[in-house]
């Protein structure tokens, strides 16, 4: 027989605010970059800067999260010239299913991997074990 959890009204608001809290913190804690902006930091002539963009999410190199209805892109995806950092493709393949969302809330959150720092805080300077820390995230906990 299973048993029937509620949640009472006062651990509820405890929850949606934590939950607001999390998403405070992905949104606050990176530069966010429009489509438009990110095509011209790659190629500040281009035409059309939405084409390079779209084709980066067809490629999986990249990820955008919807806020406000727009999509925006975190900055730390890219190196300092505006291409896309290439071990993001591999993370992306590594949390392949998961919602872009909660891709940018690992990238906020530390890691013991990463000893205590942030996915995005490190991705253009060691992206090899930012890349080893969303494999071990994936496997989860080990028991043996």
């Amino acid at each position: 027989m299973k048993a029937h959890l509620s949640i009472d009204q006062t651990t509820q608001r405890k929850v949606d605010a934590l939950s607001a809290e999390a998403v405070s913190a992905v949104i606050n804690g990176t530069e966010w970059l429009t489509a438009f902006a990110v095509g011209r930091r790659h190629e500040p002539e281009v035409t059309d800067p939405l084409a390079v963009v779209n084709q980066w999410e067809r490629e999986a190199r990249i990820f955008g999260v919807e806020l406000a209805g727009h999509t925006l892109y975190p900055a730390y995806l890219f190196d300092e010239t505006g291409n896309p950092i290439p071990e993001c493709a591999e993370i992306l393949v590594i949390f392949a299913g998961y919602r872009p969302f909660r891709i940018a809330s690992w990238f906020e959150s530390t890691c013991s991997v990463l000893h205590g720092k942030r996915p995005r805080e490190v991705l253009a300077s060691n992206s090899p074990t930012v890349v080893a820390a969303a494999k071990d995230h994936v496997v989860g906990a080990v028991h043996g």
